[in-house]
């Protein structure tokens, strides 16, 4: 977990789409839209994606910074679900 994070606790380190759709408060389908669009970092395995929750706590926490921080903090991220 993340050092100093609570964000959510009450989530697994590693996320479905459905749990992203639930932490978020939005559609399946929108958190489908998220992931495939590159928007918030993912892997495939197979036919399941799962999702690092620190890669969404990064999409989250991305509201508050300026567009060209928003895209190095995806960068990021998306390089530690490469891995």
């Amino acid at each position: 977990m993340l050092k100093g994070c609570t964000m959510f606790r009450e989530y697994p380190e590693i996320m479905t789409v459905k749990h992203l759709a639930k932490a978020l408060g939005i559609g399946k389908n929108t958190a489908y839209t998220l992931v495939h669009s590159g928007v918030i970092g993912s892997k495939r395995i197979g036919r399941k994606i799962i999702i690092p929750k620190s890669c969404v706590i990064d999409y989250v926490q991305s509201a508050r910074y300026n567009a060209d921080d928003r895209d190095s903090r995806q960068s990021n991220c998306q390089e530690r679900s490469k891995t």
